[in-house]
């Protein structure tokens, strides 16, 4: 070019490190997203050309998996450049931090309890046997579909067995993540203001987190999905003020992926179209509607298919108001005033109550007078709370009752954030309204006024969620600490325990066969092992002590077997010696319960002498992964669950005489 001329070429602009690595793992992350639904139907598509449509219908959900690769590529690009100021972040970072810190306090005494027992015997059962496969993923357990419930019983089964620690920290970090959500949510739609720390406060130290925090199968199923919603809610508000497609993805995703934890994630869809009628100025586009399209037919297809025969028959109207009013006046409303009231309480606790619905009216009144479109905010949250409540009362009181579904307060956990959420459109919302400016006293005043509200409700709360933690390790966790501490300890023994119902306190005889401790013992220790029966087994007593097995019979005789089930003979000689009925081998006898006690806790103590070859005998049973037991003594006394159907095999050249039995119950 010669000299003084000009150049048309644009210069080629620079693309940064921070811009390549955030596209890098961008792309990663997309690429995992379409690479799992990928995967998924060819697998979907495999079970529909073999004609098995309920089994595609399973492995159809699984895509919701992609959402978790996609939120991580969304979140690469949508990492701010800009340094955002360390003054804007510490006020909410310190919110964050104390709610964390009050529910840790809470949470911190707390161990597996009742339905933990059960995931962890049926997880232990997946990581010993059959491994991470559809059938464990996809069963239904207390009525609920949650394939990432019984992905994370996995996980802990297989690397942390028992660790109340770690899933107490699990917990408690997905509740920081939805706090910091939740607060990014009020920032979008009420602009950087101090109330929006009010209500961060209010949400992260709600009584009604108590009973999630102290119950890790509530947990499981309540902070990811509650994650899941305030993610779906927030991505949802950038793609209106955007118009990004990817925020839009993001949003139905998280949906869909909330679901495999807890269905009432499913509802956000319907928050979203009334923040959009209410508040942002219509409905939105049909495309954002038709996002979640996807969603609900690959969830309702395989609900018609697979479970919807699981769950119990609806109640009736009469009841489910009843459910509706309960829930309103002595759990949600309650919790805004840092106080739970139980369904049997009377006469001052109900006070509570009323304290609570009268500050409620008058947190309306006010936002009424103050600006006549707040009405606006408390619809909002009396359909959220209606739509919730219906969402339990349908799937609960069928199977449970009145009574046991109204007094647990874990049934209104999305009220947590959703009461917040309210109060911020009907106090903090700037919709152009006019706005009446209420006579209020100096600042210093009001100051000291909100100090001692905020004092007032903090102690309150505090007080009632150590009353909440104290009954809960009363009544149900400190029980099981103490079996599994016991079982622990006393396990150090080795040898072989004998076969039992579990405590009903840790898993009840209405999910057989998995109340058994042949299921139980091993996903808590590896030191002993669970057998039918055995000469020197020991017994584990409902505290989890174990000690030498003690008999307390109730029958006695040559023949008292019978009386419990029927014996009966396969093949061998039945002979008499010194007075006694001998069986002369080869020879194979067999016990079958009587139906009524089948798996009943009876058990039989024969004593025997064995003539001839001194060749050991082998006990069989229709136990859990039951492997024959070597009766390898001259005499003795042979302890026996006649709950199982067992097998006796007698080797050649052996003469085995019994010489008395007896029939009974352990000792407790």
């Amino acid at each position: 070019m010669g000299r003084g001329a000009t150049s048309t070429a644009r210069a080629v602009p620079r693309i940064g490190a921070q811009d390549a690595t955030r596209s890098l793992f961008a792309g990663l992350g997309f690429g995992a997203a379409a690479l799992v639904v990928i995967y998924v139907a060819i697998r979907a598509g495999g079970r529909l050309l073999d004609g098995d449509v309920d089994d595609a219908a399973r492995w159809a959900t699984l895509s919701f998996v992609a959402a978790v690769p996609f939120a991580l590529g969304y979140a690469a690009l949508s990492t701010p450049d800009v340094r955002v100021r360390v003054r804007a972040l510490a006020a909410p970072a310190l919110v964050i931090a104390g709610c964390i810190a009050l529910q840790a306090h809470v949470g911190w005494g707390s161990y597996f309890v009742t339905d933990d027992w059960l995931h962890i015997a049926i997880a232990h059962d997946a990581v010993t046997g059959s491994g991470l496969d559809m059938h464990y993923l996809q069963r239904v357990v207390f009525i609920h579909y949650a394939p990432g419930h019984r992905l994370v019983y996995y996980l802990l089964g297989k690397f942390a067995p028992l660790d109340w620690g770690l899933a107490l920290g699990v917990m408690l970090a997905l509740f920081a993540s939805s706090l910091a959500v939740f607060h990014h949510i009020c920032t979008r739609l009420f602009g950087s203001r101090p109330g929006n720390l009010l209500l961060l406060g209010l949400f992260g130290t709600s009584v009604l987190l108590a009973p999630t925090v102290l119950w890790f199968a509530d947990g499981l199923h309540k902070f990811p999905s509650m994650l899941a919603s305030l993610i779906a809610i927030d991505a949802y508000l950038s793609y209106r003020r955007s118009g990004s497609r990817r925020a839009l993805a993001l949003c139905a995703g998280m949906v869909a992926l909330g679901s495999l934890f807890y269905v009432k994630t499913l509802l956000v869809p319907l928050y979203l179209l009334m923040i959009g009628v209410l508040f942002l100025g219509g409905a939105g586009s049909r495309r954002s509607w038709l996002a979640f399209a996807p969603v609900y037919a690959i969830y309702g297809l395989n609900y018609v298919l697979n479970y919807a025969d699981t769950g119990s028959a609806p109640p009736s109207l009469d009841l489910l108001g009843k459910y509706l009013w309960t829930a309103w006046f002595r759990g949600v409303t309650p919790a805004l005033a840092g106080v739970n009231v139980g369904i049997d309480a009377r006469g001052g606790e109900v006070l509570y109550a009323v304290f609570a619905q009268l500050l409620l009216v008058a947190l309306i009144a006010a936002s009424l007078w103050r600006r006549r479109s707040a009405w606006r905010a408390w619809a909002f949250w009396g359909v959220a709370f209606a739509a919730n409540a219906t969402v339990v009362g349908m799937g609960r009181l069928g199977s449970l009752g009145f009574k046991q579904v109204g007094s647990q307060l874990r049934y209104d956990t999305e009220m947590t954030w959703l009461l917040p959420l309210a109060l911020g459109f009907a106090f903090l919302l700037r919709d152009g309204s006019p706005v009446r400016r209420m006579r209020l006293p100096s600042l210093r005043v009001r100051y000291g006024l909100a100090a001692a509200v905020v004092v007032a409700y903090l102690v309150a709360t505090i007080d009632t969620g150590s009353d909440n933690a104290h009954d809960w390790r009363f009544k149900a966790s400190s029980q099981a600490r103490t079996f599994a501490l016991n079982v622990q300890h006393d396990a150090g023994a080795g040898g072989t325990v004998i076969d039992d119902q579990t405590p009903a306190y840790l898993i009840s005889p209405a999910h057989r066969p998995w109340n058994r401790l042949e299921r139980l013992i091993p996903a808590i220790t590896d030191k002993v092992r669970v057998v039918p029966g055995g000469l020197r087994p020991r017994e584990v007593h409902v505290d989890g002590r174990i000690t030498p097995i003690q008999l307390q019979p109730v029958a006695a005789g040559p023949t008292a077997l019978t009386g419990a089930g029927r014996v009966g003979l396969e093949d061998g000689r039945v002979t008499r010696r010194d007075g006694h009925r001998c069986l002369a081998g080869p020879a194979h006898v067999t016990f079958a319960p009587e139906p009524e006690l089948k798996g009943e806790s009876l058990f039989g103590a024969v004593r025997f002498a064995t003539h001839g070859s001194p060749g050991p005998a082998l006990l069989t049973a229709d136990s859990y992964r039951g492997r024959a037991e070597r009766i390898d003594a001259r005499r003795g006394t042979l302890y026996l669950d006649l709950g199982h159907t067992l097998r006796l095999s007698v080797p050649a050249r052996a003469t085995v005489c019994v010489i008395g039995s007896q029939v009974g119950w352990l000792t407790p």
